[in-house]
């Protein structure tokens, strides 16, 4: 049977409590070190989301106020005076010609920053930056005009968090070797508040975050998750609500959809569809919705379970492009009710409208009669002007 050294145990036998006050737990970390090299001190954040769920997907980045303890090296894809920004800025490495460098094979670099200019040749890249993790990302702030904020932000210490299968974060704060006032000043809560915007509205999460030297996290202890309600501020509700509101005094319609069962995929494929339509869809708390509704001056409904709104100029459509999307993927989402021109209407209404032409297919079909009805007037007329020329003759 496998057993744990003598060091290993030895720190082991320092974590006398299941829970600690986040500063004990850092001055627990630092005394119970013993590798030989200078640890990283990581940082795992029970989110209690479920990843496989769009609306539940956690990621971003942060810049922690101490740094990360580690030298990284910053190549930056630019040209011109974005080059010489980068530069400026203390990158490491910078120019075109690293593209084809970097296709034979060298990646000895931490971070690719590049400007949205040259994603074309970058793309060419995904097979080798891809598996490394190293592919720039307008989401992590990686693909960028502003070379130099970015070049600053990842020589001061940014990380890049995102949620995993088991709806935990985890990331390094810091090294072993620095006080432990600057490993709380990178600990939570301040990087859960930095992670706040990312963390989805309508899932009530459970943080609890635990310090970890990263070669001995199962000896390690935790701390308590914080007090107090972790969901939004008044003043975030209420921007949420206006927009909402402004949304649905522009529209004709507005259709409630259950998302429930769509994976991240399917998600991604649904508000792809709506976006090209010219439709906004938003997922928001079932309150919230109600409250932008009724501050529109229309009638509200009351809803139960995941709402994604659909706000829409033109709601048969809409309906249309929800109909066929549900066809592929197995009956969803689901639709419980909705608002056409300011009337409350149910299921059944909704389906009805999917199948009435859109505004485009009536005007087509409007414009076909139109043209018809003036082609037999034209015919009409110079049957009579035919015979009028025949009869004077």
């Amino acid at each position: 049977m496998k057993t744990h050294g003598k060091k290993y145990r030895a720190a082991a036998e320092k974590v006398t409590a299941p829970a600690y006050a986040p500063k004990a737990a850092l001055e627990l970390v630092k005394s119970a070190a013993f590798a030989k090299f200078d640890e990283s001190v990581e940082v795992a954040v029970r989110l209690g989301v479920d990843p496989r769920h769009a609306d539940q997907v956690v990621r971003g980045t942060v810049v922690l106020p101490a740094g990360t303890g580690k030298s990284v090296r910053v190549l930056v894809i630019a040209v011109g005076e974005k080059a010489k920004e980068a530069e400026a800025a203390g990158a490491d490495f910078v120019g075109q010609e690293y593209i084809q460098k970097v296709k034979d094979g060298w990646t000895d670099f931490d971070v690719m920053i590049a400007t949205p200019d040259q994603m074309g040749q970058v793309g060419q890249l995904g097979r080798v930056l891809g598996p490394r993790g190293l592919m720039p990302n307008p989401k992590a702030g990686t693909v960028t005009f502003d070379v130099g904020r970015a070049v600053k932000e990842s020589k001061a210490g940014k990380i890049e968090f995102r949620v995993d299968k088991a709806g935990n974060v985890q990331a390094a704060i810091g090294k072993v070797s620095f006080g432990v006032d600057a490993l709380e000043s990178n600990f939570p809560p301040s990087w859960i508040r930095s992670s706040a915007p990312s963390r989805p509205r309508r899932r009530a999460s459970t943080f609890a975050p635990s310090p970890c030297p990263a070669r001995w996290a199962p000896a390690c202890g935790s701390t308590p998750p914080p007090t107090g309600n972790p969901t939004m501020k008044r003043a975030e509700k209420e921007q949420l609500v206006a927009e909402l509101q402004q949304k649905i005094v522009g529209a004709d319609g507005v259709i409630y959809t259950d998302f429930t069962g769509l994976n991240v995929k399917s998600m991604t494929e649904l508000r792809r569809r709506f976006r090209k339509a010219g439709v906004e869809y938003v997922v928001i708390k079932n309150t919230l919705a109600l409250r932008a509704v009724q501050a529109a001056g229309l009638a509200g409904q009351t809803l139960k379970g995941p709402t994604g709104v659909v706000v829409a100029k033109d709601p048969i459509a809409a309906a249309k492009l929800l109909s066929d999307f549900a066809k592929e993927h197995d009956a969803r989402p689901t639709v419980k009710g909705g608002l056409y021109e300011g009337a409350v209407i149910d299921e059944a209404m909704v389906k009805k409208l999917a199948s009435l032409p859109t505004r485009d297919e009536a005007l087509s079909i409007l414009v076909g009669t139109f043209n018809s009805v003036l082609m037999m007037f034209a015919l009409a007329l110079e049957a009579k002007k035919t015979q009028l020329e025949e009869s004077t003759t």
